[in-house]
């Protein structure tokens, strides 16, 4: 987000959801397939759709973005395959 800033993080707000009253994110392991739910902290909402996280998430983890309501602590998910820059809008 803030290159002097390397805890900071952007990511889309519909990967946030509340658990326990706090703000949550799943957290997916690519070793075992996994999710896991991670609470973090809010830094700055921004009107582009995204918010910026300040704790609770590092650079090389990867996070569900589709769904997060429906989902549940270790579940077993598989990641949707990558879109081809060719296939525009994703239909082939």
């Amino acid at each position: 987000y803030k290159p002097e800033d390397t805890n900071l993080y952007s990511i889309p707000v519909n990967a946030l959801f509340e658990l326990d009253g706090e703000s949550t994110v799943w957290v997916y392991n690519e070793d075992t397939q996994k999710i896991q739910a991670r609470r973090v902290r809010l830094y700055e909402i921004l009107t582009d759709g995204t918010v910026v996280i300040s704790e609770g998430l590092s650079a090389d983890e990867q996070i569900v973005t589709a769904g997060v309501n429906s989902l549940t602590d270790g579940e077993l998910v598989k990641l949707l395959p990558v879109v081809s820059p060719t296939n525009v809008g994703g239909l082939l």
